[in-house]
């Protein structure tokens, strides 16, 4: 006994809704690394000026808090 005209549901499931969701999540993550690391090879020295910049500035408000 065959059910005919039994269609499909034209909307998606929560499951495969929430699945999709977080695949485009980490497809935007992925795009956002690949970006940035492209960015870090293209001008290495520019991100790590700012990286020692960041350090040297914490280490000399550490030394003056020391010696207060």
């Amino acid at each position: 006994m065959e059910m005919e005209g039994t269609a499909e549901p034209a909307f998606v499931d929560v499951d495969q809704g929430l699945t999709l969701a977080c695949v485009a999540f980490l497809c935007l993550l992925l795009m956002a690394m690949i970006i940035r690391c492209a960015k870090v090879i293209m001008d290495p020295y520019t991100t790590m000026l700012d990286g020692l910049f960041k350090l040297g500035h914490g280490m000399v408000c550490y030394l003056v808090a020391t010696k207060l």
